[in-house]
């Protein structure tokens, strides 16, 4: 069921308030620091079976800010970053949950990348140098991470091998998390609309192609046994609102605004509460 009212944390809101001008340097993960509180190491605050996240994918999970192009077109082809990626938001709203052990989300992700790509990432993305498959394999295969969130694709729906090379890319990206032992999280991506005065050009693709590749992504999920996230879903229907006037998505009609952004994490913070959450231990009567 589609959701129009964005659920974000209380502490999330209250970290951000403030900060909506900052933008972060590079593509890396969060820069916060978030103190531990009293209850860190409490056996009976809520607990995850895992901490370390990998989000990996492209300029969606980098972050970029999709109006970064209206006062010069130019701009067009400069990729800014908004001040909270989703990764960013997820990890806050997740050590603001779980405290007892911090949870962190890396941001691989990777502006332009197209899953079924064989241009290598350039210098400012992480893995710099890689194709996509391979740049995966080099995040996954580190021991560094317990789950990946992958939500990639997006950018396949403009190239040749479209969606059928896309499913095939994510699938040996799930393949490969899953040999090393991490639990994946593997996303629809997200509506796109084209807006009515898009600058300064329109970046979205037809959304018979957006359903097309969802539909895949869904069947590869279950095929595969993996979660799915399903992030497309979790927006309202771009066939009965206009996702800009509602602040979700950009002028570019590609890229979400910043509350986009916190409905794509508070969407990938219920999965994983649902299935990574353990609940609080229980002590022990000791015998006398």
């Amino acid at each position: 069921m589609r959701r129009l009212t964005l659920i974000v944390a209380g502490a999330v809101c209250a970290v951000a308030c403030g900060k909506s001008s900052v933008s972060p340097s590079a593509p890396t993960s969060s820069t916060l620091v978030i103190t531990p509180g009293p209850e860190f190491g409490n056996a009976s605050v809520p607990h995850l079976a895992a901490s370390r996240f990998l989000a990996f994918g492209d300029s969606i999970t980098w972050g970029e800010d999709g109006r970064n192009d209206i006062s010069d077109p130019l701009r067009f082809h400069t990729a800014v970053m908004v001040a909270y990626p989703y990764p960013q938001w997820l990890q806050l709203q997740l050590r603001s949950l779980y405290s007892a052990h911090l949870p962190s989300v890396f941001n691989a992700g990777c502006r332009g990348e197209a899953a079924d790509s064989q241009i290598p990432a350039p210098d400012d993305c992480p893995g710099a140098g890689l194709i996509p498959v391979t740049r995966f394999d080099s995040f996954v295969s580190s021991g560094e991470y317990d789950a990946v969130l992958l939500m990639e694709g997006a950018n396949d729906l403009g190239i040749a091998s479209g969606i059928d090379g896309a499913i095939v890319a994510l699938g040996m990206m799930v393949e490969d998390a899953k040999a090393h032992h991490l639990h994946v999280f593997l996303a629809t991506i997200p509506p796109e609309q084209q807006n009515a005065d898009p600058s300064p050009a329109a970046r979205n693709h037809p959304e018979a192609d957006v359903l097309a590749l969802n539909v895949q992504i869904r069947s590869l999920a279950q095929s595969e046994g993996v979660t799915l996230v399903d992030v497309y879903n979790a927006f309202p229907s771009p066939d009965v609102y206009d996702l800009y006037s509602l602040g979700l998505l950009s002028r570019d009609g590609l890229h979400p605004l910043e509350s986009g952004y916190q409905l794509i994490a508070s969407t990938f913070m219920g999965a994983l509460q649902r299935a990574l959450e353990l609940p609080p231990a229980v002590p022990t009567a000791s015998k006398s």
